[in-house]
């Protein structure tokens, strides 16, 4: 009887996996692909870089809202309040059209900027349903999971619910190609396939230049100047070949994109992280969590800066090993990097790295740590944003709430709260494992010990999968 328990006990951990993975599955498609096809097929993330790439084609102003509504796809009309918003000069300011994302990446959509809006719309989806797939191999390569074993079922059970996913679907948001596009770059560079990984790193870099510039300081900081150069090499030239384009073409792009930055975060704009912003929830940017404790804008971007630099220079001082610490590394640089700068609720896609590190490491010095990771990453398995979204619309409801202190500096902000946190417990994390790792070569006899101790509880864990 005794022998039969643990046997039993496995089978319904497994099922619960599996019952946890249908549910996160269902909740997958319901919030990610169907609402794209229902709700957000037609004014969506993906429309107006694609359209931006058409007038960029054209050899026209790709940041210019009058451009933008006479380049709209003909199979489908701009919507109502956007040809309102054009013709008061607020489309910028309130709507986020046209999107700031630089020319590099109206280069790299002109090939597909041709299709038929309804076949770009299809192609959009299905290359995102894709790059999350691929996303979960690959990471699931990096963290050496086992794709049978229980923490494996339960990492992509997470992932299929992880909130910003769905939001990034459901908008055809760019994030997805981006981070696909980074983690592969990083694999390849495992793999030693250099050309492959810098390839990799430009499309990254010239899509999302803020998120893909996380996978090339990474590249950089492994020493890996290869892949580096072909990267920083290759998004150089792009760029330049763009301006160009647009310089013989006597196009005044710089002065509209400048236009169009500042009034996206003027006060009370729709990138605005100020009170003033009624949306300003939907970001994830440290910026609005120091604004709301010192109420002054200026002193909340210094302020942001500098607890940035400082968990920089943290990162920085910590020594690095060649496979160890990798995953850990790449999470806390990647976490570190949504708080100095403007991110939306959909780059929090990010956090599917720590995700993922504290569900495979399986080093007893860090338990508690990858606990409270978990712990903290549990607000993005809510639509938080949609949430007060929601609850905006209930004007006596807010103003009732707006009024308590914890509201406005904890619920408001808790998604820049955990990531905040989570971007301290990795730093701390990373500097325990370096510590033991470099005090392993000092002390070979202890180092031992603690190979034997991991080599115990390998084969224990393995036992009981």
């Amino acid at each position: 009887m005794r022998a039969t328990l643990p046997a039993k006990r496995k089978a319904s951990y497994r099922m619960i996996l599996l019952v946890l993975m249908f549910l996160f599955t269902c909740e997958f498609i319901v919030r990610g692909p169907l609402r794209f096809l229902s709700q957000g097929s037609e004014f969506n993330d993906f429309v107006s870089p694609l359209v931006q790439s058409r007038i960029f084609v054209g050899g026209n102003d790709p940041y210019d809202p009058f451009e933008l509504i006479r380049f709209w796809p003909k199979e489908t009309q701009p919507p109502t309040f956007l040809r309102k918003d054009v013709q008061e000069g607020t489309a910028v300011s309130k709507d986020g059209v046209p999107s700031p994302y630089p020319p590099t990446c109206f280069a790299l959509l002109s090939p597909i900027s041709v299709l038929p809006w309804h076949f770009a719309k299809l192609l959009c989806l299905t290359t995102n349903c894709i790059c999350v797939l691929i996303l979960i191999y690959l990471l699931l390569s990096l963290s050496r999971l086992r794709a049978a074993s229980s923490r494996a079922y339960l990492f992509v059970a997470l992932t299929l619910g992880f909130a910003p996913l769905h939001t990034a679907l459901a908008s055809g948001n760019l994030i997805l190609p981006v981070c696909a596009a980074g983690v592969g770059a990083i694999w390849c560079s495992n793999r030693r396939y250099a050309t492959a990984a810098g390839a990799l790193l430009v499309i990254a870099t010239c899509l999302k230049p803020p998120v893909g510039i996380v996978f090339l300081v990474h590249n950089m900081l492994r020493r890996r100047w290869r892949e580096s150069m072909v990267g920083i090499g290759l998004s150089g030239i792009i760029a330049g070949a763009t301006a160009l384009r647009m310089w013989f073409g006597h196009v005044n792009w710089i002065g509209s994109y400048s236009k169009n930055i500042h009034d996206m975060f003027a006060l009370g704009a729709i990138n605005d992280f100020t009170t003033l912003n009624p949306l300003r929830f939907h970001l994830l940017n440290l910026q609005m969590l120091a604004y709301l404790l010192s109420d002054n804008r200026r002193l909340a971007m210094i302020g942001s800066w500098l607890v940035v630099l400082g968990l920089l220079a943290w990162l920085m001082t910590v020594k690095r090993h060649e496979h160890e610490t990798e995953l850990l590394e790449l999470s806390a640089l990647a976490t570190i990097a949504l708080l100095p700068v403007y991110h939306r609720f959909t780059d929090g896609i990010l956090l599917i790295l720590p995700l993922c590190w504290a569900i495979a490491t399986d080093d007893h010095q860090l338990q508690k740590i990858t606990r409270v990771v978990l712990l903290l990453l549990l607000p993005f398995l809510l639509p938080g944003a949609s949430l007060l979204h929601t609850l905006a619309k209930y004007q006596g409801a807010i103003d009732r709430l707006a009024s308590s202190w914890w509201w406005q500096r904890i619920v408001v902000p808790h998604e820049v709260w955990a990531i905040l946190a989570i971007s301290v417990v990795l730093l701390f994390a990373l500097h325990l494992k370096t510590t033991s790792t470099v005090q392993a070569i000092i002390d070979p006899s202890a180092g031992a010990v603690d190979r034997l101790r991991w080599r115990n509880s390998r084969m224990a864990e393995t036992t009981n999968r």
